[in-house]
């Protein structure tokens, strides 16, 4: 895990995504590189920085790539979902739900969970 930490830190500096001229491939790079991040650090069970990287991933990859932006939003709502945040949970993942693709089914399980736990107040 920390191999994969190192190396997404690494793309994401080379990337320079924040340059104002960055294409689009620069984004899309930063933003999955920001998404193996968070998912390093939610398998680490770092839940905030997961949180922070993936927000980071949601903002670069939005309008750029749906697949990769769809696959940070499923693990941004489960991170969400796992502080009970469920607000923000189901805000990401209805955002992500209408993408057809390999995780249109599990953000739309994972939707079906929040908007239960939502209903319950839990």
């Amino acid at each position: 895990m920390t191999k994969a930490i190192t190396y997404a830190q690494r793309a994401v500096v080379v990337a320079k995504a924040d340059d104002p001229t960055a294409t689009k491939s620069k984004k899309v790079s930063a933003g999955v590189a920001h998404c193996v991040l968070g998912q390093a650090y939610a398998k680490q069970e770092k839940t905030a920085p997961s949180i922070t990287e993936l927000k980071s991933a949601i903002s670069l990859l939005k309008g750029e790539d749906d697949q990769q932006f769809a696959l940070a939003a499923y693990f941004l709502g489960w991170d969400y979902a796992k502080t009970r945040k469920l607000t923000e949970a189901r805000a990401i993942l209805e955002e992500a739900v209408a993408i057809s693709g390999p995780v249109q089914g599990p953000i739309k399980e994972l939707l079906t969970k929040v908007n239960t736990a939502r209903a319950a107040g839990k």
